[in-house]
């Protein structure tokens, strides 16, 4: 909750800094990152966010997210995400953008760059993190957000049929 994160405006531009507690607190615009890994079977994997965090409790999300750091990228915070939470290193060039996301409430007021990777890596998951997480085929994973379960997070049903739109 100490982590400096750069305050922006309606473009994207960086306003001023804060920390994450006030930002969440004033609801102040504010960057992030998710990323969906898939393995080389065409599945991708969700992670089961912890019960302390403030946000989303105990749901499904994708398979990494996280805030960008004041200063930083946001490919820099994927790289630096998938590390932290699932214990696997990749180079930009393996990571896609699929697509940007607005700030609204619905998304924590946040600007968000999403990406999808490849990989054939082990992962490890941050328990501080992480309390689950699974393996998914693409039709599974439709199915369940098409079924509006509650025990996924807004920001996945939103990103995970437009991912689906852009690669059908």
């Amino acid at each position: 909750m100490h982590e400096l994160l750069d305050i922006v405006d309606s473009d994207d531009v960086v306003l001023g800094r804060a920390t994450r507690a006030e930002i969440h607190r004033t609801d102040r615009l504010h960057r992030a990152v998710h990323m969906l890994v898939f393995n080389l079977s065409g599945d991708v994997f969700l992670q089961q966010r912890v019960a302390s965090k403030d946000r989303n409790p105990n749901r499904w999300d994708s398979s990494a997210a996280g805030h960008v750091d004041s200063g930083e990228e946001y490919l820099r915070a994927a790289i630096r995400e998938l590390v932290e939470e699932l214990g696997i290193r990749h180079e930009a060039t393996d990571f896609v953008e699929i697509l940007r996301r607005t700030p609204v409430a619905s998304n924590g007021f946040e600007h968000q760059r999403c990406y999808s990777l490849v990989t054939n890596q082990t992962l490890t998951l941050c328990a501080e993190e992480i309390a689950d997480g699974r393996w998914l085929s693409t039709s599974e994973l439709d199915s369940w957000v098409a079924s509006g379960d509650s025990s996924l997070t807004p920001d996945l049903k939103a990103l995970w049929p437009v991912y689906r739109s852009r690669v059908l």
